[in-house]
């Protein structure tokens, strides 16, 4: 007996595994190795501690200072650049609001590198001379 697929449209023996959708859980399951890994644990404390625990995007656009809710972001996905895992300059403290609005290219990986370079030049956080606003 067979029965469609809904990954590739293709009709396959009951209990066969259609090829893409084992290529997508081998991904799932590498991104997740890494994300368990003592060099990202690691590496995503330096960039909080880089950002001085506050999301860049609120501190440097909406001048808010946000420490809640923190994730390290990937500028170019993990899965686009396996030697961009772990660069500084790849990486980026934001809140979760804007880390989802990264995700779905709301905000530009141009403006978010922009906002890394700042940091990265030397630019205080929160830099001074501006008023900013506890969120």
């Amino acid at each position: 007996m067979k029965k469609l697929c809904p990954i590739c449209g293709k009709l396959h023996s009951l209990g066969e595994t259609c090829k893409p959708y084992t290529r997508i859980a081998d991904r799932i399951t590498e991104q997740r190795k890494f994300r368990n890994s003592t060099a990202w644990k690691k590496k995503r404390e330096e960039i909080k501690e880089r950002d001085k625990y506050l999301c860049v995007y609120c501190l440097q656009v909406d001048r808010v200072i946000t420490r809640d809710s923190l994730e390290v972001h990937h500028i170019v996905k993990i899965s686009a650049s396996e030697e961009g895992k772990l660069q500084d300059e790849n990486l980026v403290t934001l809140c979760r609001y804007h880390h989802e609005m990264a995700e779905k290219n709301m905000i530009s990986k141009e403006e978010l590198y922009g906002l890394v370079n700042k940091v990265e030049r030397g630019g205080r956080i929160p830099p001074e001379g501006k008023d900013y606003k506890k969120h």
